[in-house]
């Protein structure tokens, strides 16, 4: 069962992201055609400040996830609901603290955002985007259960339809009106409406939900609870300022259509991300299962081995295609006026790469809810914020670096979790040592640096004088050369027992076929 739903969530995870990219491409073309890419920075900006306010959901999402593991493998009916009903009190409270602080911090917007748009138009946008994000979270603890309970698959086909039907309605706004405002409106609108959906599907795959009995959590599970909130408190803030502070750092050292040119490359690079996400966001839940089983950890580290061999192969090809097409890409679509240097690129890939290069570790991270009472995990994550954001000022302020500074700050302190993580899992999940991993990762790391080397340096010999025939064959390079040579890797024991088991499902499949 866990197999089969991961298969479901990676799958329709996968087909999310890909309706999603090409509804990001298609609407962020009409967005810029006819509204700008000023007021595409004042939204970038203001987004940021939104992000800032959900630091007081204080990880409580992540938590609540992790706790839900055992009682839901376990069947534990009682202590699911009790477990929601804490989930949705302590979320109430969260919107309401957003609402307050975002209110309080309206009379101030002139001071933090300056544009060519007068106050009281930048205002009424942070409204409806505060408003938006209140709402999202009266309902979220129902997302939750459904991903504890490695159902991601019905969340990821009800956001399809939702995706199709919002970006619709929103280009034909832009199209018809030109009007800013009903454009961000009516997603509070739709996102309303999927939340209740949402609600009605929870209440009927898990009835006792609706039950007017309640009965009293686990001291031992809230206790635990409360624990990993605090931890996670300050992990979120830590995180905020590595990634979500870009945005308003470029606003105050460059200016707001910087952010608007940047937010298009952030577009590309949070699609490929969130593609990649699929595949491990939907193992983790499985993983966590597996982790709350008998079944032992001796397992459970073979398969977080293969895990992280598919995570550095796919991080490496995303990583090659990235730093070829990119920019070619952005010139096609909005044009060379939207181009940023080949220098920042580079530290834009390097970023991704380091980011992306820790999932498989943020997966059992995620599973084993390593987040309290393991204090060195909140310790190192605030230091890596301190880091990046001392770098980004001194960098891009001080030295006058620009943009530069700033991804290259991100560059310098995502180093730290890097190397520390995986020491985390080791010693608190798998309880053994962590050489083997750090020998494994040093050669991934230097094979990727090789094939992304590689790749760019065949890739740009093209020139045939055309930006859609050179696009072209760039891409044929990006596809067979990263693969080609990643195939040296195919005698270990991560590729063969990845092969294996595809061969397995394959015959499973060929099996189930003739029977029918």
């Amino acid at each position: 069962m866990r197999v089969n739903n991961s298969i479901k969530n990676i799958l329709t995870g996968i087909l999310l992201q890909l309706v999603a990219i090409g509804l990001n491409i298609f609407s962020r073309k009409v967005f810029l055609d006819f509204l700008g890419v000023e007021i595409l920075g004042v939204h970038g900006v203001l987004t940021n400040l939104i992000s800032m306010l959900g630091l007081m959901e204080m990880g409580i999402g992540i938590a609540i996830s992790y706790s839900l593991y055992k009682p839901l493998s376990e069947d534990n009916q009682d202590q699911i609901k009790a477990i929601i009903n804490l989930y949705a009190n302590f979320y109430k409270v969260v919107a309401l603290a957003v609402l307050v602080i975002g209110l309080l911090i309206i009379p101030f917007m002139d001071k933090i955002v300056e544009s060519s748009y007068t106050t009281s138009y930048v205002r009424i946008i942070f409204l409806i985007l505060l408003i938006d994000a209140m709402m999202s979270y009266f309902l979220a603890y129902r997302r939750t259960l459904l991903l504890a309970d490695q159902k991601s698959f019905t969340l990821n086909k009800l956001t399809i339809i939702y995706s199709i039907v919002l970006t619709v309605s929103q280009v034909s706004i832009v199209f018809l009106t030109q009007n800013f405002i009903l454009f961000i409106s009516i997603k509070l609108i739709f996102g309303v409406g999927l939340n209740l959906i949402i609600y009605y599907i929870t209440n009927k795959n898990y009835p006792y939900l609706k039950s007017a009995t309640h009965k009293m959590l686990d001291p031992d599970i809230k206790g635990n609870i409360i624990q990993n909130i605090k931890a996670l408190l300050l992990a979120n803030i830590s995180v905020y300022f590595i990634y979500g502070t870009d945005n308003l750092l470029l606003s105050i050292f460059t200016n707001v259509s910087i952010v608007g040119i940047y937010s298009n490359y952030t577009l590309i690079f949070n699609a490929v991300k969130g593609f990649l996400s699929q595949i491990f966001v939907g193992t983790t839940a499985s993983f966590g299962n597996l982790l709350a089983s008998s079944t032992g950890i001796d397992e459970a580290d073979r398969i977080f081995k293969t895990i992280f061999f598919i995570n550095f192969w796919l991080t490496t090809f995303c990583s090659s295609a990235l730093l070829l097409l990119i920019n070619p890409f952005i010139n096609i679509w909005i044009g060379s006026s939207m181009l940023l240097s080949g220098l920042v690129i580079v530290i834009l890939v390097s970023n991704f790469y380091l980011d992306t290069m820790r999932s498989a570790v943020e997966l059992v991270k995620s599973a084993a809810g390593l987040y309290s009472p393991y204090p060195f995990f909140k310790y190192w994550i605030v230091v890596e914020a301190l880091i990046n954001l001392f770098l980004a000022v001194f960098l891009a302020g001080i030295l006058k670096m620009g943009m530069l500074g700033i991804f290259l700050a991100t560059s310098i302190s995502t180093l730290l979790p890097t190397y520390i993580m995986p020491w985390n899992i080791y010693k608190y999940v798998f309880r053994k040592s962590s050489k083997q991993f750090y020998l494994k990762h040093f050669v991934y790391n230097f094979s990727s640096v090789i094939v992304v080397g590689a790749t760019y340096m065949i890739g740009t010999k093209i020139t045939l004088g055309n930006l859609f025939i050179d696009f072209f064959f760039k891409i044929i390079i990006c596809i067979f050369t990263p693969n080609l040579m990643l195939l040296v890797f195919c005698r270990t024991k991560e590729f063969i027992y990845l092969k294996e088991r595809i061969q397995k499902r394959i015959r499973m499949g060929t099996k189930f076929k003739k029977n029918i």
